[in-house]
């Protein structure tokens, strides 16, 4: 990476190639933030010092996982390795930042098109202050209500398994820039048990009283009522349930297994094909 000026500094394709050489001067800090991962991402960060902190703030979304959009591989073995994943929902931005020393925002995705194929562009920015400003930026969720949620390695690797065994009912080729158009797409899944594996603790109790409403939208007041004697027997310290639900419905809706209609209304995008509904 040459010196990168206090103001600003055109970053044509390929992408990658910058990025592989600011990451050789990486001190302290890593921060990749793009909603689509692939493999080429794995092997940029491989060149950053062992000792560099580094984090990934993507969408984990079980349909772009399901449509090789992005890939929960990938993603699950950065986790591994010791790469910190958050995931943001509706996230569009990129951008990649190396300690306080440069930041880069882009129109690359993180992947072998974006870094490598596609016709690209971004601007370099090299004052400090700014960079920190960014990364702020990044970490807190661009000023959204909803704030980047970290997975740990083991809730990647359920999730992993998830999409394994889901089919998302959109013909391929897909069209990344499209994805946003096909949120109605239906994520299908062999039976409730394969859905249900993947979560664990409040999530799975939420998404276990998703399943039992009946057709595929809800009422808030519905999910209430069924929900919170699970709850109670579950988590009897709890003071409040309610929020907790709306929580992990939240959470859902992040990994692309419900749609927020308003009003307290709730639609699934989900069938299997078995048991349950």
């Amino acid at each position: 990476m040459q010196s990168v000026p206090a103001a600003f500094e055109l970053v044509k394709s390929p992408t990658g190639d910058w990025i592989a050489s600011a990451l050789g001067q990486c001190k302290e800090r890593f921060i990749a933030c793009s909603p689509y991962v692939g493999s080429r991402l794995r092997s940029l960060i491989g060149i950053a010092p062992s000792h560099v902190r580094k984090t990934l703030v993507t969408r984990l979304n079980i349909r772009d996982f399901a449509l090789r959009a992005s890939s929960i591989s990938i993603i699950r073995a950065l986790a591994d390795s010791g790469v910190e994943v958050y995931s943001l929902a509706n996230l569009h931005a990129k951008v990649y930042v190396f300690d306080t020393a440069a930041a880069l925002v882009t129109s690359a995705n993180a992947t072998q098109s974006g870094m490598q194929d596609n016709l690209e562009l971004g601007v370099a920015l090299g004052d400090p202050p700014t960079v920190a400003a960014l990364a702020d930026e990044v970490l807190a969720g661009f000023g959204g209500d909803a704030k980047p949620e970290a997975y740990d390695a083991a809730e990647i690797g359920a999730l992993e398994k998830l999409v394994e065994r889901v089919e998302a009912r959109i013909p391929p080729p897909v069209d990344i820039d499209r994805l946003a158009e096909e949120e109605r797409a239906i994520i299908e899944v062999e039976s409730t048990e394969n859905l249900l594996d993947a979560f664990a603790g409040w999530r799975r109790l939420t998404l276990a009283g998703v399943i039992a409403q009946h057709g595929d939208e809800f009422r808030l007041e519905n999910l209430y009522r069924d929900c919170i004697p699970q709850a109670a027997r579950e988590y009897p310290g709890n003071r409040y349930p309610k929020a907790k639900l709306r929580q992990q419905l939240q959470s859902l809706g992040d990994l692309g297994l419900l749609e927020f209609l308003g009003g307290g209304r709730y639609r699934k995008t989900f069938r299997t094909r078995l048991r349950g509904s």
